[in-house]
């Protein structure tokens, strides 16, 4: 048997009677089998015990780490604000967490597609804030260059700072359900999906099944008019359904429904914000 040959599990390496079972390995039926694809390796026993049967195990090589590259999603934590630029740490490239440290850096004209001019970092990002943004180019021998001018690229979680997580109000806010207080953001753009498949205690239906794919879907009472929505400071939403009136939730606990693709997943309502 040779060392530093690639072993699969459930491969046998040997008898059990002539090598003790290492890392990797496990024994059945007198003899031993590799239980995780790696190299053999043999580590002959040392001269003062008794046992002098090799050890016989199989290691994993070490897992490479995401990378980013030029055109890939990734999420990043911003460090620093800057007057014309934010540093951010990379934590993964698409799904993937990174093992090695990379630093971002989005850059004034990199933060939205329009008015460039008028971007101001500190009312785009915060620190702690984290991001999703593109890798655009491979920078210096420092940072990559990210850029989140796209809808679906900005922000996607800040905290408060009575330290409650965030909701996006619109496209450059987000608020504090706590306090109230809102705080100026680029804000990624996240699919949302709101699913309806009846309105319980009415005689309507709205719908007997219908899905929506919006940024916001506001469900609003029939007394608010266009103009109360546009005070409120709400987005206009591209889909609005009016609930009926023998609805029975009251109209004044009625509220901005804001589910994001984790919720309609996992069946958890992530956000309301009261209208």
């Amino acid at each position: 048997m040779s060392a530093n040959e690639y072993r699969t599990p459930g491969e046998v390496l040997g008898w059990a009677s002539e090598y003790v079972a290492g890392p990797g390995t496990y024994v059945w039926h007198e003899k031993v089998y590799a239980s995780v694809v790696g190299l053999l390796r043999l580590t002959p026993a040392a001269t003062d015990v008794e046992d002098q049967r090799p050890t016989i195990e199989v290691t994993r090589e070490k897992e490479r780490g995401a990378v980013p590259e030029p055109g890939t999603v990734v999420t990043a934590k911003i460090t620093k604000l800057f007057p014309r630029q934010a540093a951010a740490s990379i934590v993964c490239v698409g799904p993937r967490a990174v093992r090695d440290k990379f630093t971002g850096i989005i850059r004034q004209q990199d933060v939205r597609a329009t008015e460039i001019d008028k971007v101001d970092m500190h009312t785009s990002f915060r620190p702690g804030d984290i991001v999703r943004a593109e890798v655009i180019s491979l920078g210096d021998s420092r940072a990559y260059y990210l850029s989140t001018a796209k809808n679906e690229l900005g922000v996607v979680s800040a905290t408060s700072d009575a330290g409650a997580a965030m909701v996006p109000v619109s496209w450059q806010e987000m608020q504090c359900p706590i306090t109230g207080q809102r705080e100026p953001r680029k804000v990624a753009k996240e699919v949302l999906y709101v699913e309806l498949i009846s309105l319980p205690h009415s005689k309507k239906s709205v719908h007997p099944q219908l899905f929506c794919i919006y940024h916001f879907c506001m469900f609003y009472p029939h007394r608010l008019s266009e103009k109360g929505r546009e005070n409120a400071g709400l987005v206009k939403p591209a889909c609005q359904m009016v609930i009926p009136s023998g609805f029975a939730v009251p109209y004044e606990v009625l509220s901005l429904v804001v589910i994001t693709r984790t919720a309609m997943e996992t069946g958890i309502l992530m956000h309301t914000v009261p209208l």
